[in-house]
């Protein structure tokens, strides 16, 4: 019976949603250190207002010149392997490839597996695509390694802060190596190959087929070069935020916080680094001198430059091209959306005159709970957006059943109308397009919601220590200990009631009522 038991806890399905749980933990963190420092993000709004305009538009044609940039690289690659890649078109493919991997678990990487129809009519076959973009692939790692051991050296010696700050390197350059080794070795059919070939007999032929192009030296230090550039032209987008907002200007604090931006978004296993990218550069730039409001601003604006406006010419690129891709796109965007503009809502301050207005209506404490349903909505709407752009039918479900929620919060909360727009929009986008959406969910996706319930377990286990420890002493009057963070964070995650804990601000009353909410919902699950 014992044997029995253990084939079948080998049987479940391996695809449990580490991916996803790890996205929404860094989210969460990220989501705290904001909430926290919400004062400082009000601060901002002034600052970005009086942002100097012929800097903002210096930022925009900078991102203009990224996209050029990413299509000479595109390029750049196939011409290695003597096949010529139309401009338009390789910029096209940047950005189609750019879009999708935001909604794609390890984006940077599985994106390269994606070919637009205009690719493949221009005779390339599916190999010689996979060629061009296996050697795009590994110049982009190639460069942020050059690029990133001179910054590495700057700021050893600028602050005694970022001695760890090796180690990402160091991650990358021995993924480089086992990449240059594992090519190497298949393509003198060594060990590597013969382990394949007894293994995978029937995929040797694909193998071979893949490895067996032959590279142009020249050609691949032109996709070198353009891939230096485009680590140039994102430090620039950094400095020149810096330039909009009228805050003294640093190139080697650009071109670090830039460094940690990019190792994050490869180690990235969802969402591109989204939530943990903007907290790791206020942290940078604070390191520099630069205070919260500042550091802040600049990423916010950077983000837009590097993130967003690279995100919506993505959409109208798949948009101007194909409406039945655009069908099934627009719902996960606007989910997407939906979801950012739920946490944004959350992190800002509401209006006080809509506050006062609806408190004569609605008690307090549901209007709390509105805040924390808004919360756990966005970050719900993230990561169903990810299993729309699948095509799931239960996924649509869920992000229906989200998005009236969405409305609901909203309207409760602070009668934030302007956010339940967006809500009813997406409602009404899901309802049109429900029809995308027939793929039905297997057994075995149902069977590895047991690992993803151990897993929704350590992550927030491990959100709550690292938030107990790192907390402002204002909040609880406390400076945590390790042996204190753990014992409060099984405490509250527990649902016991931990008298030893007394906030002293809002938001320390708020980070316990979410420790709460997080362990209602992962026993609940």
């Amino acid at each position: 019976m014992t044997e029995n038991l253990r084939n079948k806890i080998k049987s479940l399905s391996p695809h449990a949603y580490w991916r996803e749980l790890l996205a929404v933990l860094m989210l969460l963190l990220a989501f705290m250190f904001f909430r926290s420092e919400r004062k400082e993000l009000h601060a901002i709004i002034p600052q970005m207002k009086a942002a100097d305009p012929l800097w903002i538009v210096t930022g925009i044609l900078l991102t203009a010149l990224y996209f050029f940039l990413q299509g000479g690289m595109y390029r750049k690659s196939f011409s290695s392997i003597a096949l010529s890649l139309p401009w338009g078109m390789s910029v096209d493919l940047f950005l189609k490839r750019n879009f999708v991997s935001v909604f794609l678990p390890a984006g940077g990487v599985s994106s390269l597996a994606y070919s637009p129809s205009q690719i493949r009519k221009e005779g390339f076959n599916q190999t010689q695509i996979h060629q061009a973009s296996g050697l795009f692939g590994f110049a982009g790692l190639l460069t942020v390694l050059i690029a990133g051991l001179p910054v590495l050296i700057y700021t050893f010696f600028h602050s005694s802060r970022f001695t760890n700050a090796w180690i990402g390197l160091v991650v990358l350059l021995l993924i480089l190596a086992v990449l240059f080794m594992a090519v190497r070795s298949i393509r003198q059919k060594g060990r590597l190959y013969q382990w394949m070939d007894q293994r995978f007999p029937s995929a040797i032929p694909t193998v071979n087929e893949l490895f067996a192009a032959n590279v142009n030296a020249k050609q691949f230090t032109g996709v070198i070069l353009y891939s230096l550039a485009i680590e140039l032209c994102g430090m620039l987008h950094i400095y020149v935020a810096m330039l909009a907002l009228g805050i003294p200007a640093s190139f080697g604090a650009a071109a670090s916080a830039y460094i940690v931006a990019v190792l994050l978004m490869i180690v990235s296993p969802f969402l591109r680094g989204l939530g943990a990218v903007e907290l790791s550069m206020v942290y940078v730039l604070e390191q520099f001198g630069y205070h919260s409001t500042q550091a802040l601003s600049i990423t916010v604006l950077y983000r837009v430059f590097e993130f967003w406006l690279p995100l919506a010419a993505g959409l109208f690129s798949f948009a101007w091209k194909g409406r039945k891709i655009f069908l099934r796109m627009m719902p996960a965007l606007l989910a997407f959306a939906l979801g950012l503009v739920n946490i944004i809502s959350v992190v800002t301050p509401p209006i006080r005159q809509r506050l006062h207005m609806l408190s004569e209506y609605i008690p307090l404490a549901a209007i709390h709970a509105s805040n924390i349903l808004v919360l756990f909505v966005g970050l719900s709407l993230l990561v169903t957006a990810a299993f729309l752009f699948r095509g799931l039918h239960s996924a649509w479900i869920i992000a229906l059943l989200l998005s009236v929620f969405s409305l609901i919060g909203h309207l409760t909360k602070a009668f934030d109308y302007e956010e339940a727009i967006v809500a009813a929009v997406t409602v009404l986008v899901l309802i049109s397009t429900a029809s995308q959406y027939r793929i039905r969910s297997s057994n075995k996706w149902m069977q590895a919601g047991m690992k993803t319930a151990v897993l929704s377990f350590v992550a927030v286990l491990f959100f709550g220590f690292v938030s107990f420890y790192f907390i402002d002493v204002k909040h609880f009057g406390i400076d945590f200990t390790w042996e204190q963070s753990l014992f409060h964070t099984f405490n509250i995650f527990l649902l016991e009631e931990d008298t030893g804990l007394h906030p002293l601000t809002r938001f320390g009353h708020e980070f316990v009522w979410l420790i709460r909410s997080l362990g209602f919902l992962t026993w609940g699950f």
